[in-house]
């Protein structure tokens, strides 16, 4: 699995993602929630380790529910991005 799809730019020149440095890894994290009252917090979390090559060593996902705002979820979503790379003994 590749961890970009093209891994440089975009049709707009915007970076899609970026490579660590040659033997290093790097952690993906991304979140979103729904805060309105209609579905009370919920969202989810997603991180994604990769090598330098652009593989996928690994990755994690969560739902969330009873989340405050996207600051939030995405605070939860840099944490499950360090217990991935504690488990890959990079933390």
């Amino acid at each position: 699995m590749d961890c970009g799809g093209t891994v440089g730019t975009s049709a707009t020149l915007n970076p899609l993602w970026q490579a660590p440095p040659a033997s290093a890894l790097k952690i993906s994290t991304d979140a979103a929630c729904f805060c309105d009252d209609e579905r009370n917090g919920r969202g989810g979390a997603a991180a994604v380790l990769c090598s330098s090559d652009g593989v996928v060593l690994g990755a994690a996902a969560l739902q969330l529910k009873r989340i405050m705002d996207a600051t939030h979820a995405e605070m939860l979503a840099l944490l499950l991005g360090i217990e991935l790379g504690k488990r890959y003994r990079m933390v």
